[in-house]
């Protein structure tokens, strides 16, 4: 081996187990999807232990400004007032996302060969802790639609 002096210690870093957990916004960018056809805004999260995750917010799809509305309200269920800007594909919304904590979903997904931890979703405090209103829902429209009962048609 030649010696190279080292000029940056890299960080020991583990991935998110799956589940859920409050996360902090380390870093965000505008970024170009792989095709380079597509705009998003990737963001870096961490955790308490050093965990990493990733997330891809891309534009232009028709999920776009939902992604973006939970990503707002779990930043404000964080105790962060959200401001009047025009949030988008824009500096001024990164500026402001960076250094902001989150509630996040992980998933386990295999990339190249390694299953790591995936962002499925960004959380509201009622998710983060249980309240699952669409669960809720379906519930008691399977109590209604219960077998037993007989239907009077």
């Amino acid at each position: 081996m030649n010696y190279k002096r080292p000029v940056q210690r890299t960080e020991e870093t583990v991935p998110f187990p799956k589940g859920k957990h409050i996360a902090k916004i380390v870093v965000a960018k505008l970024d170009l999807s792989k095709e380079k056809n597509r705009r998003m805004i990737t963001l870096r999260v961490t955790g308490q232990l050093n965990e990493v995750a990733y997330y891809n917010l891309p534009f232009g799809t028709t999920l776009t400004e939902d992604q973006l509305g939970f990503l707002l309200a779990s930043i404000e269920d964080n105790g962060i007032s959200i401001p009047e800007l025009d949030y988008g594909y824009n500096e001024e919304t990164i500026v402001f996302l960076k250094g902001k904590q989150v509630f996040i979903d992980i998933v386990e997904q295999k990339y190249k060969g390694k299953v790591q931890g995936k962002i499925s979703r960004f959380l509201t405090q009622a998710e983060f802790d249980g309240e699952d209103l669409t669960r809720d829902l379906f519930q008691n429209e399977t109590e209604v639609m219960n077998p037993d009962t007989e239907l009077n048609f």
